[in-house]
């Protein structure tokens, strides 16, 4: 791989991420107006670790996965005050873009941090670690990056499929279902 010498050489923006007041409601945009679907549920999930702010963190969250075309929408939805980014923004009463999501290759986080970015949230799931980096530009200017694995490729990969085939039936599906 060339050299990391912009955030943009991390890779394509894969994810817009939404932690909205009206989990439903944003539900009912994505799938109705927007015509994105289907969404993965993804029941209060367990990580293997979680960090706010370099230390240890209880967070209970649920997020929907869906498509629209080639790009990723997630709902998020934090269910206690464990503190993370997503109570950050919930508190602020802050809508609207919450972070973008990317596939990133080794060296991103070492990259992102050289630069002067903030990592405020890391963790583990599936075996595949991931990060949140505060670029410094405000609302909207935090990436997530995950790193590239098969699991991540297989799995989007299936949603992506079942969005081009969907026939706009059951349009809220269990993640258990994909996996």
């Amino acid at each position: 791989m060339a050299a990391i010498k912009s955030v943009a050489d991390l890779g394509d923006i894969l994810q817009l991420a939404y932690v909205p007041s009206d989990v439903e409601g944003a539900l009912n945009y994505w799938i109705n107006t927007i015509g994105a679907g289907p969404f993965y549920h993804n029941p209060h999930i367990v990580f293997e670790t979680m960090h706010y702010m370099g230390e240890p963190t209880a967070l209970d969250m649920s997020s929907w996965l869906g498509y629209w075309g080639e790009t990723q929408i997630e709902i998020i939805k934090q269910h206690n005050d464990a503190p993370s980014i997503f109570k950050d923004w919930r508190s602020r009463g802050l809508e609207g873009i919450h972070h973008l999501g990317l596939l990133a290759p080794p060296g991103a986080r070492a990259y992102l941090v050289k630069s002067g970015a903030t990592i405020v949230q890391d963790g583990a799931l599936g075996g595949a670690d991931f990060f949140y980096a505060d670029l410094g530009g405000g609302p909207g200017s935090m990436v997530e990056i995950m790193m590239n694995s098969q699991l991540a490729h297989d799995v989007f990969g299936a949603m992506r499929a079942a969005a081009r085939n969907w026939d706009r039936q059951t349009p809220i599906r269990e993640i258990a279902t994909i996996l």
